[in-house]
């Protein structure tokens, strides 16, 4: 869970502090905010859960939303490394859409050496109507050095979302994702970079 104090500073505008869920990924935390009670393996696997650390975020009546995000440690009571995450969000949101675009960055290895561990996530939501709503999130990710010197670790993925009340009393929420993870030497021979990808 989380534990956030929040100050709100002019009614468009707020400071939190404490533990908290990750800005990053359309899916949220508890299945019940979530269309699908399942997750998808973007979410399980492509993107951080909590953070520790602190937010400024402002949101507008024109539905222009956006967050700035410093974070001391990501999914662990204790830091692997010294080094701190950083964040932002942007988003717009009307009666029948909501884009969001999430990016975090920042060293999550265990040794201290600067490699940067970066995540860039969009996701669109359109509401036909109602009673029936569609959603796509589109995740980038790349670990600097995780598979050894010179050698980084990459995933994408896709996931595809479906929303439709077909009565007061019954809903069919409907979700199809892919993952995809491979590892790229950035080491150079002969001028030319050498890849290989992973199962």
């Amino acid at each position: 869970g989380q534990a956030t104090i929040t100050q709100d500073l002019d009614g468009k505008h707020s400071i939190t502090v404490g533990k908290m869920y990750s800005h990053v990924g359309y899916e949220l935390a508890k299945a019940a905010d979530n269309w699908n009670y399942s997750r998808s393996t973007l979410f399980g696997y492509g993107i951080p859960f909590w953070h520790a650390g602190v937010a400024l975020k402002g949101q507008y009546a024109n539905g222009l939303r956006w967050g700035l995000y410093a974070y001391d440690r990501t999914d662990n009571h204790r830091d692997n490394n010294s080094g701190k995450l950083y964040g932002s969000q942007l988003a717009w949101v009307n009666d029948k859409w909501a884009a969001t675009y999430n990016f975090i960055t920042g060293p999550e290895q265990d040794r201290n050496g600067g490699n940067m561990r970066t995540i860039q996530d969009l996701s669109v939501q359109y509401n036909h109507s109602q009673a029936l709503s569609v959603a796509i999130d589109l995740l980038d990710g790349k670990d600097q050095n995780a598979g050894g010197n010179s050698v980084d670790q990459k995933w994408n993925s896709v996931a595809t979302y479906l929303n439709w009340k077909v009565t007061e009393m019954w809903r069919v929420a409907v979700r199809a994702d892919w993952f995809g993870e491979s590892t790229k030497s950035t080491a150079t021979k002969s001028g030319k970079a050498a890849s290989m990808a992973s199962p």
